[in-house]
C-alpha cells in the first residue's frame, strides 16, 4: 500500500523557492531574493535530515553512524535505494548548506539555480527514503 507523504519543511523550502523565483534581479530586490534563496536551501536540507532521522529512529544509538552522510546511506540502504546516493552530489549540496550555516564569507552567494538544485536533490533523496510512496509538496498562499 502506497502512502502520500508531506514534509512541512519541504513545503517551506518550496514556498521560499517560489518567492525567490517571483522576484526581479534589480538591486533593490537582491537582498530579499537572497534571503528567500538561503531559506529554501536550509529548509530543503532540514527536510532531508528530518526524514533520514525518522527512517532510522528504530535503530539503537550504538549502531547509529555519526556522520549525516553515513546516516543517509544507511537509511537508503534499508529502503533498497542506495543507488540514489551519489557521494559527489551529496558533498556539493552539503557544502552549499554549510556555507550558509557557517557564514563562509569566501563563498559566493547562492543563486536561484543553487536553491532549485538543492530542493530537487533533497526531494529526490526523500523519494529514495520512501520509494513506494508519493512525496507531495504543497504551497499555501500567503
Amino acid at each position: 500500500m502506497a502512502y502520500i507523504w508531506t514534509f512541512t519543511l519541504l513545503d517551506d523550502a518550496y514556498f521560499f523557492l517560489n518567492r525567490a523565483k517571483s522576484m526581479t534581479d534589480t538591486p533593490s530586490a537582491k537582498r530579499g531574493k537572497g534571503r528567500f534563496i538561503r531559506s529554501s536551501v536550509l529548509f530543503s536540507w532540514q527536510a532531508l535530515e528530518e526524514a533520514t532521522k525518522s527512517r532510522l529512529k528504530h535503530l539503537s544509538p550504538a549502531t547509529m553512524p555519526k556522520k549525516f552522510s553515513e546516516k543517509l546511506k544507511l537509511a537508503l540502504t534499508l529502503q533498497g535505494t542506495l543507488q540514489a546516493f551519489r557521494e559527489a552530489d551529496f558533498y556539493r549540496h552539503y557544502k552549499l548548506r554549510n556555507d550558509i550555516i557557517h557564514v563562509n564569507h569566501n563563498a559566493p552567494d547562492p543563486a536561484f539555480s543553487d536553491a532549485e538544485e538543492m530542493f530537487n536533490y533533497c526531494k529526490d533523496m526523500l523519494q529514495g527514503l520512501h520509494p513506494r510512496d508519493e512525496i507531495l509538496v504543497t504551497i499555501d498562499p500567503i
